[in-house]
């Protein structure tokens, strides 16, 4: 059906600052068609009308396109901070007067501030409880839902310590694993949205913030308005946590301070950086572009080079981990490096981790819509999805860039070949021929290029195709 899907998007927008037009439009077609059948609509204006009107409607239609892919200790690095250096720090400055207050802003189905939990369990004991208060909240009502039960799947569990899921958590009889009482009670959920005019008592005077993968589908002055709200309700020497991969897109002037603990940058909300830590001039320069002269934290240009170099060779020998390792040194104290970002997310892909590759191209999309590469692995992405439509969508983004990209029109020619839309196979066969007789092979836009075949066996691959595909047509 070709459903104008914009006036439905832009409701979604100016509700809650979501860009849901991100994704696929065929996704969008799918939850609408579904959600009418329920309904037994037929008139896209008549849904639309009652998705204004009837506040329950429009929730069900939000949830239904929201995404909650997450996980228990995700960037458990981030985490580690919290409890060995943050949660230590402020419950100097308390000094037993109140406890520490914690929010999980975007918490999807509830696998963050569990692990927060689980953390302080084990660091503070069954009492942490006195010392701490938990909270999480998710615009997604049946996201919260689930994250009030504590019931997940084994996927939840993908980078976890089999430690924690044999100590906290119970098998259900349907394979899935309920997470203790105790933790469970004392961790709060509620929905609600963080572009509320105003934010209830219960949200005020939080001490750390995490506020980590929700960002990527709100546009750049939504942003900003987020983050200021979750600064307002930070109290003073608190600390607001974004992911690693969404630093450039928060590094707004006279909001926050942004800091560097054991590697990893986060915002802190004072004037005064505390003891042991560092304000990074590289940072702010790069991610605030600031002209003030500070105290620097970088390396030189040419060192910055040689570790690129180094991470790709060990890539190249799919030694991905240790290629993790090099372009953690390379991102954290060069951290416009795109190309770092990029072989970064060129490795995930290698390794299957398809969500988290998404959220480093979405957030460098989000501070430069020119760079052709997210594309083009946004598209590399889709395609292994089965998300055909979505992917050549995105391979069309990246030639629109860059129209000497003969990977975009491969990928594409081999979607085109699946779907039996031969005429267009063979023209994109085609045109991945006249580039490659035009020198273009290295032209293939990719920081990681993972291919073993080539320039040779690409040009026999493609004259073979367009043999096969003429006697078709």
């Amino acid at each position: 059906m070709n459903r104008n899907i914009k006036p439905f998007t832009d409701l979604i927008k100016q509700r809650t600052g979501l860009a849901i037009e991100k994704l696929c439009k065929d996704t969008v077609n799918e939850k609408i068609n579904d959600l009418m059948q329920l309904i037994h609509l037929d008139s896209d204006a008549e849904y639309l009308q009652l998705l204004i009107n009837d506040e329950n409607e429009f929730l069900k239609f939000l949830n239904m396109l929201t995404i909650n892919e997450t996980y228990f200790f995700r960037e458990d690095e981030y985490i580690k901070i919290f409890a060995n250096h943050l949660i230590p720090e402020l419950l100097e400055q308390r000094n037993n007067t109140r406890k520490i207050r914690i929010l999980s802003a975007g918490c999807s189905t509830g696998e963050e501030p569990y692990s927060l939990a689980l953390a302080l369990m084990e660091k503070f004991g069954p009492a942490y409880y006195n010392f701490f208060s938990i909270t999480g909240i998710d615009i997604d009502n049946d996201a919260i839902n689930i994250a009030k039960k504590g019931i997940y799947r084994e996927k939840a569990f993908r980078t976890t310590d089999l430690y924690f899921k044999k100590s906290y958590f119970e098998k259900t009889d349907n394979k899935e694993y309920k997470i203790n009482d105790y933790i469970n009670k004392n961790v709060k959920f509620m929905t609600f949205n963080l572009l509320s005019d105003t934010y209830p008592d219960v949200l005020q005077n939080m001490d750390i913030i995490f506020y980590r993968n929700v960002s990527i589908y709100f546009e750049k002055d939504i942003q900003k308005k987020i983050f200021i709200k979750l600064s307002d309700i930070l109290n003073p020497n608190g600390y607001l946590i974004v992911s690693s991969t969404e630093t450039l897109t928060h590094s707004f002037d006279n909001i926050l301070s942004l800091i560097k603990i054991n590697d990893f940058f986060l915002f802190y909300k004072g004037k005064k950086v505390p003891e042991n830590q560092s304000l990074t001039d590289s940072a702010l320069s790069l991610l605030k572009q600031s002209t003030a002269a500070q105290e620097t934290v970088k390396i030189k240009p040419e060192n910055t080079g040689d570790l690129f170099d180094e991470a790709l060779l060990w890539a190249k020998k799919k030694e991905y981990n240790k290629a993790l390792d090099i372009i953690k040194k390379i991102i954290i104290n060069t951290p416009d490096c795109i190309q770092g970002y990029m072989l970064h997310a060129g490795i995930l892909i290698n390794l299957n981790k398809f969500e988290n590759a998404k959220e480093i191209c979405l957030n460098i999309l989000q501070s430069d819509t020119l760079s052709m590469e997210p594309y083009l692995l946004l598209g590399i992405i889709a395609k292994l999805e089965n998300d055909f439509e979505h992917a050549l969508k995105r391979f069309r983004e990246a030639l629109y860039i860059n129209s000497y990209t003969w990977v975009s029109y491969f990928y594409m020619a081999e979607i085109y070949q699946k779907q039996e839309k031969f005429d267009l196979a063979l023209q994109k066969y085609n045109n991945v021929i006249k580039l490659l007789e035009q020198k273009h092979f290295d032209n293939h836009g990719l920081t990681f290029f993972p291919f073993s075949f080539s320039e040779e066996n690409l040009m026999h691959m493609c004259q073979y195709n367009i043999k096969q595909l003429e006697q078709l047509l």
